[in-house]
């Protein structure tokens, strides 16, 4: 691959895994060639497994060092509970050192099959050639697919709190609530709200670290998931600001509840986050990810190219009804730091 001056990398997710090959168009025939050889023909070493379980066993030791992050694994286990959502992506020491190569090829071999796969390419392609090659390599494939568990997620029914003891003169606070689906069309208002709140001129900033001097950091978390999602903020404040840098997080989602956000306020957010797509879409890479990843969770994949009109389309009272929606649930608290900011 070096020499084709080509990539091929793997992904997975909580939903998905995957390859991505990337190659110049003259040299395109060659690397792919290689790519549906690592497709069909992979081979996971023992020794190459292991080296993967040392790396990712340092970087859960790493993270302990590292609140912030600690904070937000700690309200993703509050938020979803038992949910896969709410368990840590890396596992733990322990079942990260009973991992084996052989336990990584089962699960390629039950997950890859025909069912539910997905191919998309973007960039210099000759499509005649490319779809026969496609046609060529997957209709002598037939392998049974395995059904994916589909565990039920149940939200907290009332205010959620936890704190972790830090010996750092610091405190990582995050507080959220249960979000949107990512097939919901409101997640469209959502953004826009996550952008009004986000960056250097938006309200969090202004509000909380400007005005206030209760921050050194703070800023809106948001995750759209199959099953479910969240909407919340991240802050990080000195010991004796905690209380009340959770008390002004709110007052900051109530006032989104009780009154609408200002015509500048809604202008400069859409110019913010349809400027960012199209960025995003000027590379290749990217629109093959984003019309993947719809076509995979059931979406109509040309939304990749109408994100504007959906964005345009969101007006104030739409903002005001998510904000009013999502901040009425029950909230999770989780605080990483060296004080418990409740009695």
């Amino acid at each position: 691959m070096d020499s084709l001056a080509a990539g091929i990398s793997a992904f997975g997710g909580r939903h998905t895994i995957g390859l991505n090959l990337t190659a110049l168009s003259p040299l395109f025939d060659e690397a792919s060639d290689l790519f549906w050889t690592t497709f069909f023909e992979p081979h996971f070493g023992e020794g190459a497994s292991q080296r993967e379980v040392h790396s990712m066993i340092d970087n859960l030791r790493t993270r302990k060092d590292n609140p912030s992050q600690v904070a937000i694994l700690n309200f993703m286990r509050g938020l979803f509970g038992e949910h896969p959502y709410g368990w840590d992506p890396y596992g733990s020491e322990q079942s990260l050192s009973n991992l084996s190569g052989e336990a990584v090829r089962d699960l390629w071999s039950k997950t890859v099959s025909p069912e539910g796969l997905v191919v998309v390419t973007s960039g210099a392609v000759d499509v005649k050639k490319w779809t026969k090659q496609l046609t060529d390599r997957f209709s002598a494939w037939k392998k049974p697919g395995v059904t994916p568990p589909s565990p039920q997620l149940v939200y907290p029914k009332q205010d959620q709190k936890s704190f972790e003891k830090s010996e750092k003169a610091q405190s990582h606070i995050v507080l959220g609530y249960p979000g949107l689906k990512i097939t919901d069309d409101r997640k469209y208002a959502l953004q826009v709200l996550q952008s009004v709140l986000a960056g250097q001129g938006g309200r969090l900033f202004v509000e909380l670290r400007d005005k206030a001097s209760l921050a050194y950091s703070v800023a809106p978390l948001r995750m759209d998931g199959l099953d479910g999602g969240y909407f919340g903020a991240y802050i990080g404040c000195s010991p004796e600001k905690s209380r009340k840098a959770i008390e002004m997080l709110k007052v900051e989602f109530k006032k989104l509840q009780d009154a609408l956000i200002t015509d500048d306020e809604l202008s400069r957010a859409q110019r913010y986050l349809m400027g960012r797509h199209d960025i995003e879409l000027q590379r290749n890479s990217n629109i093959t990810s984003s019309i993947l990843f719809d076509q995979v969770y059931g979406i109509d994949y040309r939304d990749t190219y109408n994100f504007a009109d959906h964005i345009r389309r969101v007006s104030r009272e739409d903002v005001q009804s998510v904000a009013r929606d999502l901040f009425a649930k029950p909230s999770v608290i989780s605080v990483v730091g060296s004080e418990q900011p409740w009695s």
